[in-house]
């Protein structure tokens, strides 16, 4: 079979590999759709962050079960799947406190053991969750970027009635943008960039989205926020133009969670976050065997929408010319490139 294998900075080569087999606790599963992740986008433009050479590379994907290892229980051949792309080693201190997404040893599927940019990929079980009936795999492959976006509302304790801003709206910001509806946000401000990420920021949940080229974010958060601020912020962007004002826009005793991944060194002026005692938390990816059933829940309800961050889908063949090479060149264009790999 074909597969999207990372080799260094600008070198992901599809080249056929064997069909992988399922070793003790996997399961094997023909691949729907992958999506591609800023993470791979980063590992293409800079790499080598997490990835190792020669790995196939996709962590966000949805499949059906065709084969399952020795002593895998809870799925059948046929069920529907979600992957996500982190799991825990089960036997660590934080593991056994269920937090697995901190785990010591944790398995980076699609960065350091092959993923799912393939028609078939053997992950272990404890990266699946069965599909809900009402949910298409193609929506079901957003899960995993959904789930970084949900556990970092979960983690900011954002109370029903809170305001939240938002720096950014891409794929993270815009799951961000919904878990925080969901969880009961009665303002969502946004700042972006692109008029296209703009657009889906106001069609999935935003009360007030923000161009920072034309409007001055923090003033235009104190206004809707009777002077005071947003009580919770999220940086999504990952870049200074976008974090400084974020940070600003944040009310006295008022929570800021940077769920972004940098890809250079970021600087942050601390006084004025130490003189309004702003609490700064920093998440990761998800507790999956928690969250993730949770955010299928919310997601077959319709409270969280997937289909419309959909923006392209490509066959494999094209997953540099038309993935990567696309997200490097018209980022502020796209939200989520899906690839069929079977296409």
């Amino acid at each position: 079979m074909k597969a999207a294998v990372w080799y260094a900075k600008e070198d992901v080569r599809v080249e056929e590999v064997p069909e992988p087999k399922p070793d003790e606790g996997e399961v094997v599963i023909q691949v729907e759709r992958t999506g591609i992740c800023g993470t791979d986008l980063h590992e293409y433009l800079s790499g080598p962050h997490f990835a190792l050479p020669q790995t196939i590379l996709g962590h966000e994907y949805s499949g059906t079960v065709v084969d399952l290892g020795k002593g895998v229980d809870g799925f059948r051949v046929g069920d529907r799947v979600a992957g996500v792309g982190v799991t825990g080693c089960g036997v660590c201190y934080y593991c056994r406190h269920g937090l697995t997404g901190i785990c010591d040893n944790p398995t980076f599927i699609g960065l350091r053991r092959h993923g799912a940019l393939a028609p078939l990929a053997s992950v272990p079980a404890s990266a699946l969750f069965v599909v809900p009936d009402e949910l298409s795999l193609v929506e079901a492959a957003l899960v995993e970027p959904l789930g970084v976006a949900f556990h970092a509302v979960r983690r900011s304790r954002l109370a029903p009635g809170e305001t939240v801003y938002v720096a950014g709206a891409g794929p993270i910001g815009l799951g961000v943008i919904q878990a925080a509806v969901a969880a009961g946000a009665s303002e969502v401000i946004v700042s972006e960039v692109s008029p296209r990420r703009r657009q889906a920021a106001t069609e999935l949940g935003a009360t007030r989205v923000i161009d920072p080229t034309t409007e001055d974010a923090v003033e235009v958060t104190r206004s809707l926020t009777f002077g005071r601020g947003a009580d919770v912020g999220f940086d999504t962007a990952g870049v200074q133009a976008a974090f400084d004002p974020a940070t600003a826009a944040i009310r006295k005793r008022g929570r800021f969670v940077v769920v972004a991944a940098w890809e250079r060194p970021a600087s942050f002026e601390l006084t004025g976050p130490l003189l309004r005692e702003i609490e700064l938390l920093f998440t990761f990816c998800y507790e999956a065997e928690e969250e993730i059933p949770q955010l299928l829940k919310l997601i077959a309800a319709g409270k969280i929408k997937a289909a419309p961050m959909i923006t392209s889908e490509v066959g494999l063949d094209a997953v540099v010319s038309g993935g990567f090479a696309e997200l490097r060149d018209h980022r502020d264009a796209q939200v989520k490139i899906l690839v069929n790999p079977s296409a």
